[in-house]
């Protein structure tokens, strides 16, 4: 029995559970094929690549920008590359001037503002697009199609400077439209692995478990149709969660969504949150 120890303890050390080439001893977590030495380092908790860190140089780590100020609007010239929003960052990358927490696009300009308060390259009387409305009255003076009015296009842009893109212009529908933003960004990062017993489920067909269905969370449906405030998702995703009796974390995970799909899901939701 003696002489067979170190045998037994060879075969043990080279056996390779998961399949994925590297054996016990050598790969950190025998039970995941996805992690071993040399795997992509994705952001999910874990560590994917057996360096001993998690989520650190990850292939899939977003672009944030700094947000000195506190505006919530990024400086482009300060990008920062994280799995996760922390306060110092955002995802957005427009802001004018970042030492000013009263500049940023979409800041109130008074039409006797000598200053270019809302980061649109005009001052209050100009009218810069040419559209008839001044800087001071419109949304955007660097676009002609945006002003107060103006008929709504599908374009990712809000034409008729109401604060929301695209509402009642693209007939957004759940599983053409929607669904594919749920697969691509919580297939592995909306929560660390597993995810918590009874946690939601946006994996393929999510449409039933988020339209009318009640939050776990706080006192309003998950996706109210034409109704963003008292939809419990469009906090979470905004990071508003909190202020409607909510609990957690924002999602997803990595505290950023792509702003042209945060825009799809509001228009959705706006224009009565169709499932086909």
């Amino acid at each position: 029995m003696t002489r067979l120890l170190p045998l037994l303890l060879l075969l043990a050390c080279g056996t390779d559970v998961d399949g994925d080439g590297y054996p016990v001893g050598t790969d950190c977590n025998d039970g995941d094929a996805l992690i071993h030495p040399g795997a992509d380092e994705i952001c999910d908790g874990w560590d994917n690549d057996c360096d001993g860190r998690f989520d650190i140089e990850a292939v899939d780590a977003d672009t944030f920008y700094m947000d000195a100020d506190g505006d919530g609007f990024g400086d482009p010239n300060a990008p920062v590359l994280s799995c996760r929003q922390t306060d110092e960052v955002v995802p957005d990358a427009s802001d004018c001037d970042d030492t000013r927490a009263d500049r940023f696009p979409g800041a109130t300009e008074t039409c006797s503002d000598s200053e270019d308060l809302n980061c649109d390259g005009s001052l209050g009387q100009d009218d810069a697009d040419q559209d008839g409305h001044v800087a001071c009255t419109e949304c955007d003076d660097t676009n002609p199609s945006a002003y107060p009015g103006a008929d709504e296009t599908c374009d990712g842009e809000d034409n008729d400077c109401d604060g929301l893109i695209d509402e009642g212009a693209c007939n957004y529908t759940h599983d053409a439209d929607i669904q594919p933003i749920w697969d691509s960004t919580c297939t592995r990062r909306c929560h660390s692995r597993p995810a918590p017993s009874g946690d939601l489920d946006l994996s393929s067909g999510a449409y039933a478990a988020l339209v009318g269905a009640p939050s776990q969370q706080a006192n309003m449906d998950l996706i109210t149709p034409s109704d963003l405030d008292q939809s419990y998702l469009a906090h979470k995703l905004w990071g508003t969660h909190l202020s409607v009796g909510g609990s957690g974390t924002r999602m997803p995970k990595t505290g950023v969504l792509d702003p042209a799909d945060l825009a799809k899901i509001e228009a959705w939701i706006h224009d009565g949150a169709q499932e086909r």
